[in-house]
């Protein structure tokens, strides 16, 4: 796959994983959200995306820093 962001970062990535997430506040909290992340390998980098990249190569996105374009087989699926 090969997530493109705004500003022209880019990662080609390798699928990993989805789980529900949340902010880390109590579920009573008013400020309280859930979502969906989307993890995945990291293969090739440009530029500087907005997400943390592990050591071992993987990285999170979710709705705080989900790219502009998604390509998955050379077809745009976003």
């Amino acid at each position: 796959m090969l997530l493109k962001w705004k500003d022209g970062s880019q990662i080609k990535a390798k699928f990993d994983t989805c789980f529900d997430d949340d902010n880390g506040l109590d579920v009573d909290d008013k400020n309280y959200e859930d979502f969906t992340t989307f993890a995945f390998a990291a293969v090739e980098t440009k530029g500087n995306p907005p997400v943390f990249i592990t050591k071992d190569n993987y990285f999170c996105i979710n709705y705080k820093n989900f790219p502009e374009e998604i390509f998955a087989g050379g077809k745009k699926i976003n």
